[in-house]
């Protein structure tokens, strides 16, 4: 079952990926545009293209909801995502496979383990004093192994920038 799961989860992947690249005949790469990327790529507005952890659970978040254009560590046949999150003391991931900006300071995100067997919805949204708490709404919970034991991580966890 959990191969059928993470075959569609490639498959899915493999078709709605975005051929950018086209070699024209005299054998010159072109880079194609859409509207789409211009307007991602004019946006200046960072708050959702940034890493941010949570120091107490040693988790952290590597996201880019305007062009989703993050490559998980080791996991480069999955293609650009919108982020993913990670932990210290374990090599899984969570995949960030959707991401809507619903305002300024709110978006809305579908994640996924690296397995494809568990997956939730969750929202992050940013505080006036820079903070970012995620909180997980429908789905999974996103679980890591410290230890040797699974660790549940709280429905609402707390993120900062690191310090620079």
């Amino acid at each position: 079952m959990k191969k059928a799961i993470l075959l569609s989860f490639f498959l899915t992947f493999y078709f709605s990926v975005q051929i950018v690249a086209q070699t024209t005949t005299d054998g010159k790469t072109t880079q194609k545009t859409t509207e789409n990327d211009v307007k991602k790529s004019v946006n200046p507005d960072s708050l959702f293209k940034t890493r941010i952890e949570n120091k107490e659970y040693e988790v952290w978040l590597e996201i880019n909801f305007y062009d989703n254009n993050v490559i998980v560590p080791g996991q480069g046949v999955l293609g650009a995502l919108p982020g993913y999150m990670g932990a210290k003391k374990d090599g899984r991931t969570w995949l960030i496979t959707d991401a809507e900006i619903i305002d300024r300071h709110t978006a809305t995100l579908t994640f996924i383990n690296d397995y494809g067997s568990e997956d939730l919805t969750a929202e992050l949204s940013i505080n006036p004093d820079g903070t970012y708490v995620l909180t997980q709404k429908e789905g999974s919970t996103i679980k890591f192994a410290f230890k040797n034991k699974w660790v549940k991580l709280p429905k609402r966890l707390t993120f900062t920038r690191p310090a620079k």
